[in-house]
């Protein structure tokens, strides 16, 4: 088989492995609107609609060199995504709470050794993902 062809076809199965996790990721998401209040038997409010419909527009905008985020559902009615890198000792989180706009926070280091850190709490969801971030999430590729 030539080298092109097996590269076409690792890029097809990449492709696709990376579009069935995405798919899951945003299925998760979606499935936290339908919690309710106290989904956590403590007294955790249910996810908005608006918070998840949040997250899932700012996914969109996920530059193809970042990672796939984790999701977690908050107790305030919240939702958000967030990455853990032990190796590049990163983690990063952005929460969105139904406004349009998320906070995020990312940290590069270990407790008491913090090397970089980085923090907004006003982004629109449909903008661009911010710089800072950015430049925290790709220090997470092991290449």
């Amino acid at each position: 088989m030539a080298l092109r062809e097996m590269k076409r076809r690792e890029s097809s199965r990449w492709t696709r492995l990376t579009s069935e996790a995405e798919s899951r990721l945003r299925q998760e998401l979606r499935s936290y609107a339908r919690l309710d209040d106290d989904w956590d038997r403590t007294v955790a409010k249910a996810p908005s609609q608006g918070a998840v419909q949040d997250a899932l527009t700012f996914l969109d905008g996920r530059p193809a060199d970042i990672p796939l985020p984790y999701p977690e559902e908050g107790t305030e009615g919240d939702v958000g995504v967030y990455w853990d890198s032990s190796h590049a000792h990163v983690f990063a989180e952005v929460i969105f709470e139904g406004d349009r706009t998320c906070a995020y926070f990312a940290v590069q280091g270990v407790p008491g050794a913090v090397t970089q850190k980085c923090a907004r709490d006003d982004v629109d969801v449909g903008a661009p993902w911010p710089n800072d971030l950015l430049r925290m999430l790709r220090m997470q590729d092991p290449s």
